[in-house]
Order: structure tokens, then C-alpha cells, then sequence
């Protein structure tokens, strides 16, 4: 369950459009990927965002559900602490540009697509009252970690030119997946953490 504390801001009305996108996608992905929306995106970076996720998803299945069955999800966990710590481990920057915080479009797409994942895993496995959790944790950690980053580098439309519709970025996808580890060095303190 959530930390008491937490505080849901994805219903509240904000004034800054970059991150009410950064929320509004994050929410997006979680429902699409787990079949609570099946409408057409509303905008060209949601569907590049949703088309990203899958290909990732769909082309590393097998990291993503091995991932999955190491983490002992269950309504005792601490959900909010074990995603928090694992999107962490994502973006330690690993010899990257400094100003960039290690943050990249590939380490974006990582991170939405876990999120998808862990979402996903939690429908199909009878706990379904996490996925809309999950949505807002991935949301309130993609507007604290990301929006720096998105400032700079143009906003959410840069990440169509980063990863187009047409282009097979497979290679660079797959680079990106193996340069953050996806948190796979710390799924064992992910689990720990958790209970």
C-alpha cells in the first residue's frame, strides 16, 4: 500500500503544461498497457511514447517478465518505496553528460515501460487496486526526475525525433536497456526493500 503520507496530485489542476503531459502520459501508459484504455492517443507523443513502450516491452519481454518474477508483489509491500528505489537506480548516470542528471530519452522510455510492466504484472496477478498506484507513483517520480531534463531538451515532441515512428531503433533501445540495467543489480534490494 501507499505511504500514508503520500499525496495524489493527478487529479489536481496544474498550471505548467510539461508537467501536466509528464502525468498525463505516465497515466496513459499504466491503463493502455493493462487494457483499462484502449482509445486512440490523443496526440503524436502519445502515440510515439505508447509505440516506444511496446516495442521495448515486446522486445525484451524476458528481462522485463524475469524481472517481474523476482519481485514478490503483494499488498503488505512497500510499493512506493521499491519503485522509487529501482526508477533511482535507473538514472545514475553512468559516465554521461553531467547536466543531463543521467537522463536520456532511451532511460525515459526504460522507465516508463518498467512502470507499464510493474503495472501489468500487478492486473494480471489479482491486484489490480495497485495499477492505478503504480500510474501515480511512476507520474509523481517522472515530474520530479524528468522535468529538468525535458525543459531542456525541447519537451515531450523532442521524443519523436529521438525515437521516430518509422525508424528501427531496436540497436539503441537495446543499448540503452543494457547501460541502466533496468535496476537488474538491484532487484534483490528492490525485494528486500519491499518487505
Amino acid at each position: 500500500m501507499l505511504n500514508p503520507n503520500y499525496s495524489d496530485k493527478s487529479t489536481q489542476t496544474l498550471k505548467d503544461p510539461l508537467v501536466w503531459e509528464t502525468e498525463k502520459l505516465a497515466f496513459d501508459i499504466v491503463f493502455f498497457t493493462t487494457g483499462k484504455r484502449t482509445n486512440k492517443p490523443s496526440d503524436d507523443v502519445m502515440r510515439c511514447l505508447r509505440n516506444s513502450v511496446k516495442k521495448m516491452l515486446d522486445n525484451h519481454h524476458m528481462v522485463f517478465n524475469g524481472m517481474m518474477s523476482r519481485l514478490k508483489i503483494d499488498r503488505d509491500c512497500n510499493i512506493e518505496l521499491g519503485f522509487t528505489t529501482l526508477a533511482e537506480e535507473l538514472f545514475i548516470n553512468t559516465g554521461s553528460s553531467t547536466s543531463n542528471h543521467g537522463v536520456s530519452w532511451g532511460k525515459i522510455i526504460a522507465l516508463y515501460a518498467f512502470g507499464a510492466r510493474l503495472a501489468q504484472h500487478c492486473n494480471d496477478n489479482g491486484l489490480e487496486d495497485l495499477v492505478f498506484d503504480i500510474a501515480g507513483l511512476l507520474a509523481a517520480f517522472a515530474v520530479r526526475r524528468l522535468t529538468p531534463f525535458l525543459r531542456q531538451n525541447g519537451g515531450w515532441p523532442t521524443l519523436c525525433d529521438a525515437f521516430p515512428m518509422q525508424s528501427d531503433y531496436e540497436a539503441t533501445m537495446w543499448t540503452s536497456l543494457l547501460v541502466t540495467g533496468l535496476g537488474l543489480t538491484t532487484v534483490a534490494a528492490f525485494v528486500a526493500l519491499m518487505r
